[in-house]
This record gives C-alpha cells, structure tokens and sequence, in this order.
C-alpha cells in the first residue's frame, strides 16, 4: 500500500512539474531538479519502470528548445490507471 502511494505521488508530481515548465512557470533547470528527486524517491522503492519513465523525461526536457511554448515539447503524463492506482471501490 505505501509503495502505490508513492507512486500515486510521483505521477502527480511528475505532471505538475511538466505543466508548470509548459506554463512557463518552472525553467527546465528547476524541472531537471525536480524530476530527478522524483527519481530518486523512485529508487528507493525501487519502481523500475517509474526511473525508466522519469530518465527518458528529464532526457527530454534537456533537448527541448529553451522556451516550451515555442516548440518542441509534448508532455509525457502518466494515466492513472496505467498504475493500478484507481479507486476500485463500487
């Protein structure tokens, strides 16, 4: 149960920082920062499949044009579901 929690958090951190840099919010530095906490919380719990998802974002975001709006720039966000993480009560 704790580790689905963590989960849950990492792909809503992980969204929220991916629209904030969209946004023009957070600069791609700070996301870069932000991502790899992320990744590091996914490594001790140790989600595989998160770091792999995480890594191939922040190897994006490196890429990516400095300003987001101008191009360049799709978010990757995680479906909820593709988790195992939705309410499952009736």
């Amino acid at each position: 149960m704790k580790a689905m929690n963590i989960q849950w958090f990492i792909a809503q951190e992980k969204d929220r920082t991916l629209i904030n840099v969209e946004n023009g919010t957070i600069g791609k530095e700070q996301a870069t920062g932000s991502l790899s906490t992320l990744y590091q919380i996914a490594a001790e719990i140790d989600d595989k499949e998160c770091m792999k998802d995480i890594s191939s974002t922040i190897a994006l975001l490196r890429h990516m044009k400095s300003d987001p709006r101008a191009g360049g720039f799709e978010m990757k966000r995680t479906p909820i579901e593709q988790l195992g993480l939705v309410n499952r009560r009736s």
